[in-house]
């Protein structure tokens, strides 16, 4: 087996996070928080809008409230193409460029509140106003730390009108407020992509455990079907796939169980091809497991679902038979005859038909298992010297009667 390289020397995170399963994740869990933050952002700046509805002109601020509804809207959209094109890399990416440029938009539209007219007339609000943009800043961490182009467009777009005020104004409070303002913008990036590492170790953990998880569950599907497979291997005969012997063996053990538990009758009967050496010796041993094969198929065609049918040994099989009286398995065991005579068995290299002497023997409550295997095999026996290609049946307590064709 040929071992996958070493990745021991870096992390793991940095090893999976350019793998397209976690890009994806990113992405979604992305546009999911940015369709939430969307929504509720709507209460942010609608508070601001309260705050400042008597410090700035009405048509101003309506101008800016629906000029920012319409980019938040804008943003909702983008995040819904992102959602709804999850798994198609070259559309998730696409959708990853225009996100950063929207929120930018937005976000400075948001930031132009602490600059509006008559904002600075009221110290107090202003200040309040500043802070509630900050909280906002902060806040877009949490939604924003998947994408580190998102993250810078919004937070420094919500800086940028303070920026050029500042350059504007470099000395006195203008300045010193664009300087605060840059610093905490910087400081939320370093914040940001400690968290991005966070989400990132969170993700391909998730992913390592479902891929864990499905190895396991593929693992035991193997290991069940490979245990299926022995347990056919240890109870089917390999030519036929007739039960085996010992198989049988434990099948008839469980009837005489049941049968002495609810008071059910179950049969046996043992079939043995007629001139079988024959076949082997003529046309050779190949032919012969032909022939097996096909005698199997053919009685297998010919018993219920709930009957088992066995390669007993050499050329014998062996079928048992429950809920069944006398004069029912006396009458399959003679439908398994005819079905074997009826038609060739094979074709190649002739059409062979074979026939069957039928053994047929009744479980009689006080005997074993091995008794009643005895009798049918008895009843064979005298198939076979009565002329063959006949069923013969022995009671326990009677002489051998023949039921000739």
């Amino acid at each position: 087996m040929t071992e996958a390289p070493s990745t021991a020397a870096v992390p793991l995170p940095r090893v999976l996070e350019s793998d397209c399963a976690v890009q994806r994740e990113l992405a979604h869990k992305l546009a999911l928080r940015e369709k939430f933050s969307t929504c509720t952002s709507f209460l942010g700046y609608g508070f601001q809008a309260f705050m400042l509805r008597d410090l700035v002109a009405a048509p101003l601020l309506w101008a800016w409230f629906a000029a920012l509804a319409v980019l938040e809207a804008l943003n909702w959209l983008v995040a819904h193409q992102l959602v709804r094109q999850r798994d198609d890399d070259a559309q998730r990416r696409k959708w990853l460029r225009v996100l950063p440029v929207t929120l930018f938009m937005a976000s400075c539209t948001w930031g132009m509140s602490a600059l509006m007219p008559g904002v600075d007339l009221a110290v107090t609000t202003a200040n309040l106003n500043l802070l509630l943009l900050a909280v906002v800043v902060i806040i877009s961490v949490h939604n924003l730390c998947f994408s580190a182009a998102a993250l810078v467009a919004f937070v420094f777009g919500m800086g940028t009108p303070l920026f050029i005020y500042g350059l504007m104004h470099p000395w006195g409070p203008s300045g010193l407020l664009a300087l605060g303002a840059f610093v905490l913008c910087v400081m939320v990036q370093f914040y940001g992509r400690a968290a991005h590492r966070l989400e990132v170790n969170d993700i391909c953990h998730r992913l390592e455990s479902e891929l864990m998880a499905a190895e396991l569950q593929r693992t035991n599907i193997e290991l069940n079907v490979a245990m299926d497979k022995i347990r056919i291997m240890a109870s089917h005969d390999a030519l036929t796939q007739c039960l085996n012997r010992r198989a049988v063996m434990e099948h008839l053990e469980s009837e005489k169980a049941r049968a002495g538990r609810h008071g059910e009758r179950f049969g046996v009967i043992l079939l043995d091809p007629d001139h079988f050496q024959s076949i082997n010796d003529t046309y050779g041993h190949g032919v012969g497991d032909a022939v097996l094969v096909a005698m199997a198929d053919r009685l297998r065609a010919h018993v219920r679902p709930s009957d088992s049918l066995a390669r007993w040994g050499g050329e014998e099989f062996l079928c048992v038979m429950a809920h069944v009286d006398d004069a029912s398995l006396l009458a399959k065991a003679e439908d398994l005859r005819r079905a074997l005579a009826e038609a060739p068995l094979v074709q190649e290299p002739k059409a062979l038909t074979v026939t069957a002497s039928i053994g047929v023997a009744m479980f009689a409550p006080g005997q074993t298992i091995d008794e009643t295997i005895d009798r049918a095999d008895q009843a064979l026996y005298q198939a076979k010297h009565g002329g063959r290609n006949r069923v013969c049946v022995l009671h326990s307590a009677q002489p051998l009667p023949v039921v000739s064709v």
